[in-house]
């Protein structure tokens, strides 16, 4: 497995790239533009700590993933619909196999022997069509952004998406509902 990533120091933002002997784990938390939201550094930390301790060649990926954001909510005291939130990335190496598991919109690509590529990445935010993230999309297209305008916008867009947030027809993402892993993406490549 070849495995490429960049992050700054991880007081410098929100995202998480973590690698063990078998598994990468790689999580893009959502900033928080809410001043009653916790901050999601902190969360993703706690969250990468817990899966990577729970990822083994016995555990199915969704189940190491619940029992992980059911840990990081109790220690952080979290409710459903008032915490941060975290995309969740995993390859995991078996003996036989490569796992994957996507929450969120994060990508996974896997290039095969025969020199094909897949990409494995979970669109259903993208699909509601929210229009503030309309708006938000062409402000930064037209050079404008991260003012005061800009952070209203980024926190109209994060309230419209709560409304959509771990539920049906909605999308899933790591949050305080352990139930939200049920929902992820995954692969299975020999």
């Amino acid at each position: 497995m070849i495995v490429h990533s960049a992050q700054l120091p991880a007081q410098a933002d929100e995202d998480r790239a973590v690698a063990s002997q078998h598994a990468v784990i790689v999580l893009d938390g959502a900033t928080a533009h809410d001043p009653e939201t916790p901050r999601a550094g902190t969360y993703v930390d706690t969250l990468s700590t817990e899966l990577q301790s729970r990822i083994g060649p016995a555990n199915d990926l969704r189940t190491a993933l619940a029992d992980a954001i059911r840990a990081t909510a109790e220690l952080l005291e979290l409710a459903p619909g008032k915490s941060p939130s975290s995309t969740v990335a995993v390859v995991h190496i078996q003996p036989d196999t490569v796992d994957l598991l996507v929450l969120g919109d994060s990508a996974i690509i896997v290039g095969t022997i025969d020199g094909a590529q897949h990409i494995h990445t979970d669109d259903r935010l993208e699909r509601l069509g929210l229009p503030q993230a309309d708006n938000y999309r062409h402000r930064l297209a037209t050079g404008t952004g991260y003012d005061d305008q800009h952070r209203e916008l980024l926190r109209e867009l994060q309230r419209a998406e709560r409304q959509w947030r771990n539920r049906p027809r909605g999308f899933w993402i790591a949050e305080a509902d352990p139930a939200a892993a049920d929902h992820a993406l995954t692969a299975s490549y020999p």
